[in-house]
């Protein structure tokens, strides 16, 4: 994993619990990941995904809880999410 990818996700990480949206996105986008992946990475429905994804202003919008960033970012060290070579 190259050091400025680490330096691009860490950047990310310093958000508030309120921006994990943002973070879900770019880290979706980051690694082509699809909501399904992301849910049994983290063991969650798949509606459970989609309400993180919601406007945070949207009746149905839940927070992502800290700990799933973590173990979102955890799997980029461990392997088990590898970089998308594609993005520049």
């Amino acid at each position: 994993m190259s050091p400025l990818f680490l330096e691009k996700v860490m950047s990310w990480y310093g958000m508030h619990q309120r921006d994990n949206r943002i973070w879900l996105k770019r880290f979706m986008k980051h690694f082509s990941l699809t909501r399904p992946q992301v849910a049994a990475y983290v063991e969650v429905n798949i509606s459970t995904v989609d309400r993180w994804l919601t406007p945070v202003d949207a009746k149905s919008h839940r927070a992502m809880p800290n700990t799933a960033r973590k173990l979102l970012f955890y799997m980029t060290q461990t392997g088990d999410i590898v970089e998308n070579k594609q993005e520049t």
